[in-house]
């Protein structure tokens, strides 16, 4: 035991192994790298030095090297298959977090520009959100101008009740009368 503080030494290097095999195994199951990259990437880690690295290797080796059946053994328990979990999130992690889908506005109407697309969107709502049309604005001169699969703009003269998709660019034109 070190001198005056009731902890015996080995005791200490196995918990901050412990601990360092935590993070790693979050990180092994969190990335899809391997787990041996992991293990190579913890060997530096500042932590490492005050723990018990045969006993950090003997944790990560075998869990991960097992984890199929672990997976198998605690299936009964779960209502979900173990890549259906979700992540935790922590402190310092980067997320990446897709922007949201857009719809283009322009012609015709009170306030021209982009506007987010919602789930199940008219063109009667797009208009709306974009403050409806001007006094010059016509719903016969509406056009949308949508890419296919291939990239080709193509033309549509919508109905108002017709969804809009994502990057659609509205048009609405003047009525000349």
């Amino acid at each position: 035991m070190a001198k005056g503080t009731g902890i015996n030494p080995a005791s200490a290097r196995r918990a901050v192994a412990r601990k360092l095999a935590m993070q790693a195994l979050y990180r092994w199951q969190i990335n899809s790298s391997p787990w041996q990259d992991v293990l190579s990437e913890f060997a530096s880690d500042e932590d490492m030095r005050k723990a018990d690295r045969g006993y950090f290797n003997k944790l990560v080796t075998d869990i991960c090297g097992g984890s199929e059946a672990l997976d198998g053994a605690l299936a009964a328990w779960m209502d979900r298959k173990p890549t259906e979990l979700d992540p935790v999130v922590q402190i310092n992690d980067i997320l990446h977090v897709d922007r949201a889908p857009q719809i283009y506005v322009y012609g015709e109407v009170q306030r021209p520009g982009v506007s987010r697309l919602e789930r199940g969107m008219t063109v009667m709502q797009a208009l709306a959100q974009s403050g409806g049309l001007t006094q010059r604005g016509t719903e016969r001169g509406l056009r949308i101008h949508r890419r296919d699969a291939s990239g080709a703009v193509k033309i549509i003269q919508p109905n108002m009740n017709d969804l809009v998709e994502r990057d659609d660019v509205i048009y609405v034109r003047e009525s000349l009368f």
